[in-house]
């Protein structure tokens, strides 16, 4: 499901979390989205109307008329995770992509797709704190070292994926 729009969604609702950890609600993304376009679309819209010799009061009035509409819900958002909506208007999906972070050709070109979903694969493994730990260290070492350090776990017997406790978790030899 990865390839479809909605994989790619629920990917970077898994990934883009808020400031505390938690996964963004649908309708606090709408609502942001809905804000930020909201404020540039009225930018542009009084800078053309000005741009036209338009008055204050006749600026203040388009503006106000377009003040209402908004460009996506929650519900919506939602109905793309799920798969249940598949068609979004390219203006929702910018502002989604917007929202992101990402490129807008993260949902239409597979190619790039198929680029970013690497890299977004990166973003998940130092998720863990341990490979966090790993790249930390790597990144101080010279070129041999960290040729060494491959060769080391390119000869490792690879276990099946299992969850490394913390230090914390670790039972201590007092056994408390």
């Amino acid at each position: 499901m990865s390839g479809s729009l909605a994989g790619r969604l629920e990917r970077l609702f898994d990934l883009k979390r808020k400031t505390d950890g938690t996964r963004w609600p649908y309708s606090e993304v709408a609502e942001q989205i809905n804000q930020r376009h909201h404020c540039a679309l009225m930018t542009e819209l009084a800078a053309t109307l000005k741009s036209e010799g338009r008055s204050a009061e006749e600026i203040a009035e388009a503006v106000a008329q377009q003040a209402v509409k908004s460009v996506i819900t929650g519900q919506y958002i939602g109905q793309l995770v799920s798969g249940a909506a598949d068609n979004p208007t390219r203006i929702r999906m910018q502002c989604l992509a917007e929202f992101f972070d990402m490129d807008p050709s993260f949902f239409f070109d597979g190619e790039k797709a198929a680029m970013m979903d690497r890299e977004l694969e990166m973003l998940q493994l130092l998720k863990n704190p341990h490979v966090r730990t790993l790249a930390r260290a790597a990144d101080r070492l010279d070129k041999s070292g960290l040729a060494a350090v491959l060769a080391i776990m390119g000869h490792m017997k690879v276990a099946p994926q299992v969850s490394v406790p913390d230090e914390d978790d670790q039972a201590r030899p007092d056994g408390s």
